[in-house]
């Protein structure tokens, strides 16, 4: 006959046993899951980016903490694929190839900063493939500039999304509002877009909802779309509305190539 301590064992064997069968099962189904549904079971991740007081030695987890530069920000997410957004929390400059293409992230402004997220010097040139950059929406009305700054050279290739940019100035004073997406440098340096794929959309300014050529830039679009930009400001000067441009606005000896592929359309700016 068993006794009590006896008898007390094996169900405390039975239910350690069926505890760790359930563990190994769990983890056995967990692995033959497709791999974005093991994510779901993971915690989200997010990176600071920023291009003036961040730190590349340090871990951006925060702000305070953020990486300055936009290679040490790839190169965190490539080793983590937990990482799903970069938040750009002050300009970054940005040269050569910039791609988020082997990640899970995307780059975004982020909430409360009003200012450019890419600059490209001048003299320099950047490529942007494979990337999304996303404006943040209304972003609380604080937004004031485009995702990107342009006194040097652009090149937009396939797998670049450029979004959600929604610029304004909070004041209501001043209509020097250029650009959704990107806006080129008012100085007298040539600048150039090349534009062969990629999308910029949903993005809005007073001047260029998509793209704003400012002075002496020349945009050859020959692939690639540039689409629901708008250019609104709610604002009058002498009672006309102060807009131009939903998709794209040139000014002062700036030049518009299309070709190819080049889709424009449903963009749309204030009536006046």
């Amino acid at each position: 006959m068993r006794t009590i301590p006896q008898f007390i064992m094996k169900r405390v064997q039975g239910r350690v046993l069926a505890v760790v069968t359930f563990l190994l099962a769990l983890t056995l189904s967990l692995g033959f899951m497709p791999s974005n549904l093991q994510r779901v079971y993971a915690q989200e991740e997010n990176l600071y980016l920023d291009g003036k007081n961040g730190n590349d030695e340090n871990d951006g987890t925060t702000q305070e903490t953020a990486v300055k530069s936009f290679e040490k920000a790839k190169q965190m997410a490539t080793e983590n694929p937990y990482i799903e957004v970069i938040y750009v929390v002050d300009t970054v400059p940005v040269t050569g190839e910039v791609s988020l293409d082997n990640t899970n992230a995307i780059l975004m402004r982020n909430p409360g900063f009003s200012g450019y997220l890419l600059s490209i010097p001048t003299g320099k040139e950047a490529t942007l493939r494979n990337i999304t950059i996303d404006g943040g929406g209304e972003n609380d009305g604080k937004t004031t500039k485009s995702l990107i700054y342009l006194q040097g050279d652009l090149n937009i290739e396939d797998g670049t999304i450029l979004e959600n940019n929604k610029a304004n100035d909070p004041t209501r004073k001043s209509t020097d509002i250029y650009g959704g997406a990107i806006c080129s440098d008012f100085g007298g340096k040539e600048k150039v877009i090349n534009m062969t794929g990629g999308i910029i959309r949903d993005n809005r300014a007073y001047f260029g909802g998509g793209i704003c050529l400012s002075s002496n830039t020349t945009l050859n679009m020959s692939g690639g779309e540039i689409s629901n930009n708008q250019a609104y400001s709610g604002m009058t000067y002498n009672g006309t509305s102060y807009v131009s441009g939903g998709g794209i606005a040139a000014y002062r000896s700036s030049t518009i190539n299309l070709s190819g592929d080049a889709l424009i359309t449903e963009n749309s700016s204030e009536e006046i």
